[in-house]
């Protein structure tokens, strides 16, 4: 009698752990494809999921995503001057006028433009993207 209640126990505790199994698996999938954005599951056969590829470099070698390189006050100052020359040759001309002329994008022009205002070197007409640069 208690082998046959030994044997039950088992049987049940298995469908039981394969259930749970189951439910934990299909848990994770969910969280998994609210992750990457997929609404409804997918039907049919899942595919098999790409290789990965991984970066040539080692993960300490490659810079992080989002970090700016910090410019040196001898390339601000150079920045600044051919700002000021080219403003002084082109009077009125908006921030990205000024950028298409020299070459350089516009967020690289915000700092030196920046400090030659607050030198008085350059004085600004307008609000935002309508302000326009003088030299004085």
């Amino acid at each position: 009698m208690a082998t046959d209640f030994d044997s039950q126990m088992k049987s049940r505790i298995q469908v039981f752990t394969q259930e749970l199994t189951d439910l934990v698996r299909e848990a994770a999938m969910a969280t998994l494809r609210d992750a990457l954005g997929e609404s409804q599951p997918r039907r049919g056969r899942p595919r098999t999921a790409a290789p990965l590829t991984l970066s040539p470099l080692p993960l300490k070698a490659r810079p992080e995503r989002g970090t700016r390189v910090k410019r040196s006050p001898e390339e601000l100052q150079g920045l600044s001057s051919t700002l000021l020359e080219y403003v002084t040759n082109n009077p009125g001309q908006r921030i990205e006028a000024i950028a298409a002329g020299l070459g350089i994008s516009t967020k690289e022009l915000n700092l030196p433009a920046k400090k030659l205002l607050a030198d008085k070197q350059l004085k600004t007409k307008g609000h935002k993207r309508a302000t326009e640069y003088f030299a004085k």
